[in-house]
């Protein structure tokens, strides 16, 4: 009897204690003391870690621009993991802009490029059916850089948008059917034309934006200029009144006639616009304006 009597107590107390210690854990709930949520804290491998440290050395000056850095094996030795370790967070480095693998030759360190490290992302996500969405961004970031441009571009301004047009006149010059390389320095030097007037509005944000889709922006550039010459067969649709649509656009920034340039500055980057539209739009705002 003694015996059945402490296994009943025990159990009392222990049924006391398990209610004692769910009480506390149930304060500590609802004092924030113990997450209820717990955050799992990821686990970083070895070659996040040798990515890190490496990214740390070079941005810290360790190595020049230029300058080879350890083999793959010298690093290996010097952090304590395998070649493969060390080959995975060079790769990555190597995609960050930050180092360059050269084949035969070693790994060499690199100044960091936005303007390339984006250049390089984007070619990772823009597809064919992202014209409208390309369409409406140009629309909003370069018609805000051509208003900005029309009270900000200096003289030297000026000067380059020419230079960037006359080089674009040259290469329209040069066509002779519509091969792919004749077809990617035209749009290159149509890109250029549109780049230094986004610099011509003095605003770094934008700048950036428009670097961030160089990638985006050519392959806009390449569909609706093929499409043009093929509605045409000739790249000279571009042109109307003896005047090339980016001069007439240069001139209306000269002039500050921001809804002339704004007005033509539309029908051009709109690949809705058929060509012979473009021509009509653009002729008439020579006459209205």
């Amino acid at each position: 009897i003694q015996f059945v009597k402490r296994i009943v107590l025990q159990k009392q107390i222990g049924k006391q204690h398990s209610e004692q210690v769910n009480e506390r854990m149930n304060s500590c709930w609802e004092d924030k003391i113990v997450p209820k949520n717990p955050v799992k804290i990821k686990r970083e491998t070895l070659s996040e870690k040798v990515e890190a440290a490496l990214r740390e050395m070079l941005v810290s000056g360790r190595w020049k621009n230029g300058e080879r850095i350890l083999s793959e094996a010298e690093l290996a030795d010097m952090f304590g993991v395998s070649k493969l370790t060390v080959r995975t967070a060079v790769q990555r480095l190597s995609v960050q802009g930050l180092l360059e693998i050269r084949a035969g030759d070693g790994i060499f360190a690199k100044n960091f490029s936005v303007h390339e490290y984006l250049q390089k992302a984007t070619d990772l996500y823009i597809t064919a059916e992202m014209m409208d969405d390309v369409c409406e961004f140009r629309k909003i970031l370069e018609i805000d850089c051509l208003r900005l441009a029309i009270d900000a571009a200096t003289k030297e301004d000026i000067d380059e948008m020419q230079r960037r047009i006359d080089q674009y006149i040259q290469v329209r010059k040069q066509y002779h059917g519509l091969d792919s390389e004749w077809l990617q320095e035209y749009v290159e030097a149509d890109f250029d034309f549109h780049y230094a007037l986004c610099k011509s509005s003095h605003n770094s944000l934008l700048i950036l934006g428009f670097n961030a889709t160089e990638g985006a922006i050519k392959k806009y550039l390449k569909a609706i200029n093929t499409q043009r010459i093929i509605d045409f067969d000739s790249p000279q649709m571009v042109a109307f009144n003896g005047q090339d649509v980016h001069q007439v656009i240069l001139n209306a920034i000269e002039n500050k006639n921001f809804q002339k340039a704004r007005d033509v500055y539309i029908a051009m980057i709109d690949y809705k616009v058929t060509a012979k539209d473009y021509i009509v739009a653009a002729d008439h705002s020579l006459i209205v304006n």
